[in-house]
């Protein structure tokens, strides 16, 4: 009867020991798996230069990021909002660039770019505007000029008569217009389906806004490509 009862603790005994050796290699087996998945996984701009990108030097100033550009032998210091590096934009047509820099490189006849705004959108556009405007102004000498963008059925919504009203209907290669809308559905920047003439410049939301107009001056700029 003792020796019975000694193989029935043996057996048990032995395989509850099987039971925790297969548990403790699964628990080996996950550290591995996380560890190797922790190690071998590269880590957000943890390596990268916020200093330099494409060989322009950048200062961080709290709110904005700065460099510096040449354009005709003179330098000049332009504020971004977003970091190249943090621009998550994927959305661009590279022809939007061309289109715009052919604006810039036409002396005859002289063309005026006019930027769009809704008026119910805030001041987050408003900027997003300011700072486009900036660069093909300042930098680029084109007479940028700033209108109203309104739906067909607002126009009777607000008093327009103090401030020119203008939409993609009314884009031509003379006066071309930059739309700076909020579209959820289509973000990114691209021309108008009716209109070629016509450069639409969406967000996803008035937060990730300014950071649309920043890629768009990044691209004028040529220190993204």
């Amino acid at each position: 009867m003792t020796k019975r009862h000694e193989l029935s603790y043996n057996g048990k005994h032995k395989q509850k020991r099987s039971w925790l050796l297969v548990i403790a290699a699964i628990v080996l087996i996950a550290i591995i798996v996380v560890g190797a998945v922790v190690f071998f996984t590269p880590k957000k701009n943890s390596l990268q230069n916020y200093d330099v990108y494409n060989g322009f030097a950048f200062e961080n100033h709290g709110k904005f990021w700065q460099t510096t550009v040449e354009l005709d032998g003179k330098l000049y210091q332009v504020p971004f909002y977003t970091h190249p590096l943090d621009i998550t934009i994927k959305d661009y047509d590279q022809n939007v660039t061309k289109y715009l820099m052919d604006l810039v490189n036409t002396i005859s006849p002289k063309r005026n770019l006019i930027i769009a705004v809704r008026p119910n959108g805030g001041s987050i556009p408003v900027l997003a505007g300011v700072n486009i405007g900036r660069i093909t102004g300042k930098l680029y000498g084109v007479q940028t000029n700033s209108a109203l963008y309104i739906d067909p059925d607002d126009n009777t919504t607000y008093n327009t008569m103090d401030f020119p009203v203008r939409s993609c209907a009314n884009a031509s290669i003379i006066t071309p217009i930059i739309e700076i809308t909020v579209n959820p559905s289509h973000p990114g920047i691209y021309f108008d389906d009716t209109n070629k003439n016509c450069i639409i410049l969406a967000a996803e939301n008035n937060d990730t806004l300014l950071e649309t107009a920043d890629l768009l001056g990044y691209k004028l700029l040529g220190i993204m490509r």
